[in-house]
């Protein structure tokens, strides 16, 4: 599918992009049937003539959350930031352009923007390539973020609690030595 920058922007401002949205677990979301689900939804609705986005909202261990979103988008902007940027990146705004399709990820463990946004399929694998034959790198990818997610919380968590025991630690070092010095102070 093609569409000029123009056209984009007024299909987002007229809210015409076509998006479905669920509530998954973190390892639902990394299900073949699930990333599936999504792919082809998008996949049928580029085939149609409209932009797309499935989005999945994440329930993850530790009471965290990330969403995960298929966004059909002309540059790797997640649409919701497009109408601000795209006239500023892209040349041409009448010009036909190719849609691609995106894979983002919004958490605060993620990185430290809390977002991460990256390619999953150009146009030229869009108009060759089946839902089926995109949901392993899809896999691949959701699967590296959430451990990535997984492991930034774990050492956030451990500096934490390193900073708590040296705090802890600092403050009974400087009862003590307050003792000490009171001690020394009244025995003379």
């Amino acid at each position: 599918m093609e569409i000029s920058v123009s056209d984009y922007l007024a299909q987002l401002q007229a809210d015409q992009v076509h998006a479905e949205q669920t509530a998954v677990t973190g390892a639902k979301v990394q299900q073949v049937k699930t990333i599936q689900t999504g792919l082809e939804y998008v996949m049928d609705q580029l085939d149609s003539g409209y932009l797309a986005s499935y989005e999945w909202d994440v329930s993850l261990v530790h009471k965290m959350s990330a969403v995960i979103r298929l966004e059909a988008n002309l540059i790797n902007i997640p649409m919701g930031e497009s109408e601000r940027l795209l006239p500023k990146l892209i040349e041409g705004v009448d010009q036909p352009q190719a849609v691609n399709l995106y894979l983002t990820i919004q958490n605060d463990d993620v990185n430290r923007s809390g977002f991460r946004i990256d390619i999953l399929a150009d146009a030229d694998v869009l108009a060759t390539k089946k839902a089926s034959d995109l949901v392993k790198p899809a896999q691949q990818w959701i699967t590296e973020k959430l451990a990535m997610i997984n492991e930034n919380h774990q050492e956030a968590a451990e500096k934490a609690k390193k900073k708590s025991t040296k705090k802890s630690t600092k403050k009974s070092t400087k009862k003590a030595s307050t003792k000490r010095t009171k001690r020394a102070k009244s025995s003379k």
